[in-house]
């Protein structure tokens, strides 16, 4: 039991690390603008505190089906209680970023100790992800569910009481209400169902589902009416958007061919073997190509992906081999026997490791590129990427082998020693119980994530970032301590994960607060609003045509014909309307129209929001349009 006075103690740090994360996650709020994804989650929160219209689904994903609204009911304290758009995701991200530390915290207390709950928190806090997530509520699988999913499913396993199962699978299903990315978390329950068997009750599952129901039901109702067309899609990762979206648009001949390019995204991740078109062999190439696609996927793209966003290439680097020895010593503390039985095992491991080491060896003799390009490539030759990555896997394969040819007898007993340091009495299955739980909690959803996500799509993996923050903070402070190293060593590698981890969003976020003062400058979008507002209310109007011509993202204007709210410039149509009480009249979903009253004209990429990959449209200009005034890039002009 903790006593009040250290509840008292834990309670004020978590709260004074949220405060400054809040506090540096805002600072420059006034330069931002509403991120075009979360514009109809907002609109809809309006809805409901005006009218009270429940919201009964949310936005398109990228395969143009729609999402559950969690997201509108995460905005509806910030529109019910701020008028300012740009803070309408203050105070859901300010409550599930304490949320999420808490749970951080209770976790990692409970698991490994104070020490690494205190860096496990500050990690996740201060990281570049950490405080994305106390800024924004894009819509993305949020780590707070999967945290205290995780923290329900370990008290079922310790404590054995059906109720945490029902509150696990509870928080899962509102968790994937809010986005079902979160999908994949599911499996860490009969993952560890499989490993303790402990209780489950029908009477407390029936409970949990239907309350889960209850937050569902405006959801499927909705779905219901279109044949759940949306949940399959997702589910089957279909695209249902029409070849010809355009169709919808005032002026289909003002698409880009960017645009499409944009909508419809090649296959990628994917490395040629032959590139003749040669049908013969072709299911074999095929296969490769796949195999070896998804590898390359999986090493480059997704498999450091936290700690690149977190730490830059070079840090994520090394706090991913931080990260993974962690994990190694766990599996090997999940996994150790009694002493009696570790003598009679250690032979059995040796010729384990000699026959996998012969086979590695075998593998990588056979595995060479004049045999691919003999009996796999259809016209006898391979592509210098393709080369370079045979010889790098036999590389892999035969250092590997030999090595455990080499050692067979070294490594069981190195083993043993690890997971009974000297000194240290046996123990009981305790420590064994916790490095399953964050083994199974965290290798689980990241295994399955790297098996099935698309190229460059790293956001999906966010989620996971808090497990993966307590296992590199176990390495540098509950491994030292279990392996009686001295207290010196703990603290300069937990400075220097610190660093690491935490060194970028602090100089960016506290040079631009000396710049530009904590709530920052306008930004251009915002201050073009302000203006073009004064030029519509001067002619005594609340509602006009205003035309944008920006840099936007096709998927904006494309998804107009599933969803009419999809138009380029809604984000700025927000502002206007929540900002200054102008309505925009303009509905073409390529943002302009003959009939603009006013235009607004993007002229320089270096706006608020960033432009790279983005295009324009070739909008057309009468000669009646005249320029009123340039407000930072844009340019405003009116009609005559």
């Amino acid at each position: 039991m903790i006593g009040y006075g250290k509840r008292w103690f834990y309670g004020f740090v978590l709260l004074l690390v949220s405060t400054a994360g809040v506090l540096i996650a805002l600072q420059g709020w006034k330069s931002r603008v509403p991120v075009f994804d979360l514009v109809f989650h907002m609109e809809d929160a309006r809805q409901f505190v005006l009218s009270a219209t429940v919201p009964k689904k949310g936005i398109l994903t990228s395969l143009a089906s729609y999402t559950p609204p969690g997201t509108t009911w995460l905005l509806v304290p910030s529109v019910y209680l701020v008028d300012d758009p740009r803070l309408y995701e203050s105070i859901g991200t300010a409550t599930l970023y304490l949320g999420t530390l808490v749970g951080i915290f209770i976790l990692t207390r409970g698991w490994f100790g104070d020490r690494c709950a205190y860096l496990a928190v500050s990690l996740w806090a201060f990281s570049e992800l950490g405080l994305f997530f106390a800024r924004s509520l894009w819509p993305r699988a949020h780590p707070f569910f999967y945290v205290w999913m995780v923290y329900w499913t370990a008290k079922w396993v310790e404590q054995r009481h059906a109720r945490y199962l029902a509150a696990a699978l509870l928080t899962w299903a509102v968790g994937m209400y809010v986005f079902m990315e979160i999908a994949p978390a599911f499996f860490i329950i009969p993952a560890l169902w499989l490993c303790y068997r402990p209780p489950i009750e029908a009477r407390r599952l029936l409970v949990a589902g239907i309350v889960a129901a209850v937050v569902w039901f405006p959801y499927l109702r909705f779905e219901a009416g279109r044949d759940f067309a949306d949940v399959k899609s997702q589910i089957l990762q279909k695209r249902v958007l029409p070849a010809n979206y355009e169709t919808s648009w005032c002026d289909p001949l003002l698409l880009p061919a960017g645009w499409r390019r944009d909508v419809t995204p090649l296959e990628a991740g994917t490395v040629k073997i032959s590139g003749n078109g040669d049908p013969a062999g072709s299911g074999v190439i095929r296969h490769m190509n796949a195999l070896l696609g998804r590898a390359d996927l999986a090493l480059t793209q997704l498999l450091i992906t936290n700690f690149n966003t977190s730490a830059g290439p070079g840090a994520g680097i090394v706090l991913l081999l931080l990260t993974l020895a962690s994990l190694k010593l766990f599996t090997i503390e999940a996994v150790r026997q009694p002493r009696a039985a570790a003598r009679h095992s250690q032979a059995s491991q040796a010729k384990w490791l000699e026959w996998l080491g012969l086979s590695a060896i075998l593998t990588a003799a056979l595995l060479n590129e004049f045999t691919i390009a003999r009996y796999v490539s259809s016209d006898g030759n391979l592509e210098p990427s393709t080369i370079f990555r045979v010889r790098t896997l036999q590389l892999l394969l035969l250092t590997a082998g030999t090595f455990a040819v080499t050692l067979r007898n070294q490594i069981p007993r190195w083993l043993s020693r690890i997971t009974s340091p000297a000194g240290e009495a046996p123990q009981s299955d305790n420590r064994r119980v916790k490095a399953t739980l964050l083994l199974t909690a965290l290798l689980v959803p990241w295994l399955i994530l790297l098996a099935i996500t698309e190229p460059n799509r790293p956001e999906r993996f966010w989620w996971l970032w808090p497990l993966q923050a307590i296992a590199l903070a176990s390495a540098v402070t509950y491994w030292p301590l279990r392996f009686k190293w001295p207290t010196s060593v703990v603290w300069v590698g937990s400075l220097a994960i610190l660093f690491m981890v935490c060194r970028g969003p602090f100089a960016s976020k506290i040079a631009a607060w000396s710049r530009d003062g904590w709530a920052g400058r306008d930004a251009d979008e915002v201050a073009v609003v302000d203006y073009t507002a004064d030029l519509i209310r001067s002619e005594r109007k609340n509602e006009a045509a205003i035309g944008y011509d920006v840099y936007m993202d096709g998927f904006m204007a494309a998804f107009n014909v599933a969803d009419r709210r999809y138009k380029v410039g809604a984000e700025i149509d927000l502002l206007f309307k929540y900002r200054q009480g102008i309505m925009n009249t303009e509905t073409c979903a390529e943002g302009v129209s003959p009939i603009d009253e006013y235009r607004i004209v993007q002229i320089d990429r270096r706006s608020g929001k960033a432009t790279d990959g983005m295009e324009r449209i070739d909008a057309r200009f009468d000669n009646r349009f005249r320029l009123m005034r340039q407000v930072g890039s844009y340019q405003v002009y009116k009609r005559g």
